[in-house]
């Protein structure tokens, strides 16, 4: 069965019906024009790519997490106790420095205030302790057999969300770990490949401190048109007269969520199918091709790493 996400009433939505009126024939030209070159790149890329495995098996631990992933398209885990305190204590700093960064912080802040690269050349001995508690779990030999290539990390972030720039951005959270607009920040991920990704919780994570949300099943049957079309948007950022201008079949976007009240009846199916990734469990490893979101903090703060792959060769 093909899935199709929620597809907002974008001309309508407040923050973008001022632009509706720029919608003239240059603006369609212009949508396209650049719109059209990306596109085709990324469709290619997609059917050369195919979808993920959801059949391979592996030997050892990973196989149990390969076979929820390919069920669900999320799986939890939990790493070596000794090499998360080592991997917690190397980045105490660098997140201590983003929670005081927030707590000066005037207005209302942005992703790259909360979010901090950590290149391998300068923290080697990090991404060795992942790898070593990555090894332990089989996590590079899940990813590899779901993307149909062997992986290596290819980049690792810290972030920080409290609970105080979660209401500037999302208003109160109920206590089930809801925003107000219930569908906020609903989104798949612009990339294209490897659809594999891993957040490790630095800190004890439950419903209070914002944990990862995933709609289970969403990242099977996707229909492909409709994915390229929502990624190639994402990526492009186009102004918002020329997203409007674009043909109502490529007017969608990768992030859903902000643009939908949530009380629509798709919206309401995918809040009775989302589950909060918290529990026993400090990694989650995901597919990006599905539905998710996460960062609703109600109380205290959420510390975490996320870990990109890449090919490895």
């Amino acid at each position: 069965m093909t899935v199709h996400l929620p597809n907002p009433d974008y001309y309508n939505h407040p923050a973008l019906a001022p632009s509706a009126p720029n919608v003239d024939d240059q603006a369609r030209v212009d949508a396209i024009n650049a719109f059209a070159p990306l596109f085709q790149r990324n469709y290619a890329e997609w059917l050369r790519i195919g979808r993920a495995d959801f059949d391979a098996r592996i030997e050892g631990p990973g196989d149990a997490i390969l076979r929820t992933l390919q069920r669900d398209g999320v799986a939890l885990a939990r790493i070596d106790g000794e090499l998360k305190a080592q991997i917690v204590e190397a980045t105490k700093a660098e997140v201590d420095a983003i929670e005081a960064r927030l707590a000066a912080f005037e207005g209302k802040p942005k992703f790259k205030d909360m979010n901090v690269q950590l290149p391998r050349a300068e923290w080697g001995g990090l991404y060795k302790t992942v790898q070593k508690a990555f090894d332990k779990l089989g996590v590079l030999q899940v990813g590899g057999a779901y993307v149909k290539a062997p992986l290596r990390i290819k980049r690792l972030y810290v972030q920080l969300n409290n609970a105080s720039e979660t209401r500037m951005r999302y208003g109160e959270i109920d206590e089930q770990g809801i925003p107000e607009r219930k569908s906020d920040y609903w989104h798949i991920d612009s990339d294209i490949w490897p659809n594999f990704k891993a957040i490790l919780y630095l800190n004890e994570v439950g419903l209070d401190q914002g944990p990862m949300r995933y709609v289970p099943g969403t990242h099977r049957d996707l229909d492909p048109f409709e994915t390229v079309v929502r990624k190639t948007n994402d990526s492009l950022k186009l102004p918002t007269a020329q997203f409007l201008a674009l043909p109502d079949a490529l007017r969608m976007h990768a992030l859903f969520g902000p643009y939908m009240s949530g009380d629509e009846p798709e919206c309401q199916d995918l809040l009775r199918r989302e589950i909060a990734c918290c529990g026993d469990a400090d990694l989650v490893l995901f597919d990006n091709n599905g539905v998710h979101r996460g960062g609703f903090v109600r109380s205290g703060s959420r510390r975490i790493m996320q870990v990109l792959f890449e090919p490895a060769a």
